[in-house]
């Protein structure tokens, strides 16, 4: 029942909004994005270089056979029960050597070219990095490709992790070189402070028409930018590969964790979404990343005497237990008016006793979940307030601008606390 009222909740809020003019705000809009919370094979994903059903299948994340914390701390919200699992079975003679790929790629094609001068695109994936490096690929990576159909041979750009010590970029045009990649960087992942194994999140952002950059959970590389204009037309895919030979020593299959393949994209030059993956990772004095971390502050932390909720099963069960209404916002980490927002509810004595009357939840319009929730309602102003009473109905809903006073923002909110 109470699932029932939840989806009647989501589907108003579709009706209400779904109209609202698209203004330009500082933050992402998901253009493709493939989970598997579902445990089903997205039907957008399609295998690639020796990928078959066999080798590379959703996996459960909770059984017996799973790596030990695959679903500790965030990710039993961020990646759920299920997620990618790509294996490749070493070779059972001593004297075979073998170079294998396998991998897989989202059929949406985004062009950069609709970046402009300035816009960001992110193409992005998870990869989890186990305490036993033994069946760990030789390479796990998010890869930004062209479709086989419009070119001549491999055309990718690739940013992953090798051997589990370092992360590396690579180019390769097989029109350009078949032998080997155009471009390849790379930097030891002891450049990250208390990198820990887990989950991490791999980015390469284009930037403009020119610019790329590598990101590991949302900390620049330290060879980033890359100035490469060369591919255009790409798509978001995963390539794990190996090069295998006999050993008793270590497990015979190599396999790659992954989960949240996707493609983000803003039409200005704004910071990187903040990862699921960042608390314990410090990256180095690359471009932002250090302060834009810093920076980035949640809803929970700034005003401490607000407590909010930012899973909306939580807030909803709340909501009905408590008889309170659900004050939902939506907002975008470092967006101007969600800075200032932030410093009246940290500063203004009633902002507490207001918002203590109903159930504050908070849901950053940059995350993958939230991104795909807006698109679906065609919500993109932040910051903005939807109020959701406990019958499940629409209250209203408040929309804040940069230059709104605490004084007026409270009063569109309060008739719906009474």
């Amino acid at each position: 029942m109470q699932k029932g009222k939840l989806l009647v909740v989501w589907s108003a809020l579709l009706l209400i909004i779904a109209f609202l003019p698209r203004p330009a705000n500082a933050q992402y809009r998901v253009i493709s994005w493939d989970n598997f919370d579902n445990g089903l094979f997205p039907e957008n994903l399609q295998m690639t270089h020796r990928s078959t059903n066999e080798n590379t299948q959703v996996f459960d994340f909770a059984s017996q056979w799973a790596p030990q914390g695959i679903l500790s701390g965030r990710a039993a919200t961020e990646c759920k029960r299920y997620g990618l699992r790509i294996s490749i079975q070493k070779p059972t003679e001593t004297t075979i050597i073998e170079s294998q790929m396998r991998g897989v790629v989202n059929k949406t094609v985004f062009d950069r070219r609709e970046l402009g001068d300035h816009g960001r695109s992110l193409y992005q994936a998870d990869f989890f990095l186990p305490e036993d490096l033994s069946d760990v690929p030789y390479s796990m990576a998010v890869l930004a490709m062209v479709p086989p159909s419009e070119g001549a041979g491999l055309q990718i750009y690739r940013f992953g992790i090798e051997n589990g010590i370092k992360i590396f970029y690579s180019y390769s045009n097989d029109t350009i070189n078949k032998a080997e990649p155009v471009d390849h960087k790379w930097v030891s992942l002891s450049e990250y402070k208390d990198f820990k194994p887990g989950w991490h999140r791999l980015q390469i952002i284009f930037e403009g028409q020119e610019r790329i950059y590598c990101a590991i959970d949302s900390h620049y590389t330290s060879f980033s930018p890359i100035y490469e204009p060369t591919l255009t037309r790409l798509q978001a895919g995963i390539m794990v590969t190996s090069t295998l030979k006999y050993t008793k020593s270590t497990a015979p299959v190599e396999i790659c964790y992954a989960d949240n393949l996707s493609i983000q994209m803003s039409p200005e030059d704004v910071p990187l979404p903040d990862s699921p993956w960042t608390s314990d990772l410090t990256g180095p004095a690359a471009i932002g990343s250090t302060a834009q971390m810093q920076e980035a502050s949640l809803p929970g932390m700034t005003p401490q005497r607000i407590e909010w909720l930012n899973s909306t099963d939580e807030a909803w069960s709340k909501c009905l237990r408590e008889k309170r209404p659900i004050l939902l916002m939506f907002y975008a980490p470092r967006v101007l008016a969600y800075k200032r927002l932030e410093e009246m509810l940290a500063t203004e004595r009633s902002a507490t006793e207001l918002f203590g009357k109903f159930i504050p939840l908070a849901l950053d319009a940059n995350q993958l979940a939230t991104g795909a929730l807006l698109e679906k309602f065609k919500m993109f102003k932040v910051p903005s307030f939807v109020i959701i009473g406990p019958d499940g109905a629409i209250k209203g809903k408040v929309f804040v601008t940069k230059n709104d006073t605490w004084s007026k923002i409270a009063d569109q909110i309060k008739p719906f606390a009474e």
